[in-house]
């Protein structure tokens, strides 16, 4: 006499297998998040290149006409002051060489304190550097630690696998 239905090793074999699947989702989601995390860093870096480099920009007749730019080989661990005609907020009654300084320090302020929206993820560790090229040309540079892995101190710009960079070449044109 032959019973219907499931026999226990079939029951055992279906579980397993739902199990495996599950694990696979729970491991697909871990890596999802960490990437989202990675492409959220990786956009405000983008962004503040796009900052100094329109502040650059801006302030590009005082370029021109000087030998002064906004060379730095690492924002990390320098402190910039804001000068007074800036403080108002308004920069109508500042010189080139106080737009330059006032551009530098506001941006090491968005550098120190940028974090990807409603996490607490942000630029760890992070650093930049902005380097003449020559002929116009600036190479910046923003790096900062990895997720989770600890920083390997490299100067700013130099390669390493334990940090993660942006950089662009921009020409910053005459007025």
């Amino acid at each position: 006499m032959k019973e219907k239905g499931f026999s226990l090793i079939e029951i055992m074999v279906s579980c397993f297998i739902f199990a495996i699947g599950c694990l696979s989702l729970a491991g697909m989601q871990s890596v999802a998040i960490k990437s989202l995390v990675e492409v959220e860093q990786r956009a405000l870096a983008d962004s503040l290149l796009v900052d100094i480099t329109e502040r650059m920009q801006m302030n590009r007749t005082w370029l021109s006409k000087s030998a002064n730019n906004y060379i730095v080989s690492s924002v990390k661990g320098k402190t910039y002051v804001q000068p007074d005609c800036a403080k108002d907020g308004a920069v109508s009654d500042c010189d080139g060489a106080d737009i330059k300084a006032n551009d530098l320090f506001e941006w090491k302020q968005k550098l120190d304190t940028a974090h990807v929206a409603g996490s607490t993820q942000g630029l760890i560790d992070a650093d930049a550097c902005i380097l003449d090229v020559g002929n116009g040309i600036v190479d910046i540079t923003i790096t900062w630690k990895e997720q989770a892995d600890p920083a390997e101190v490299k100067a700013c710009g130099i390669h390493s696998p334990k940090r993660r960079q942006v950089s662009t070449k921009y020409y910053i044109g005459n007025a």
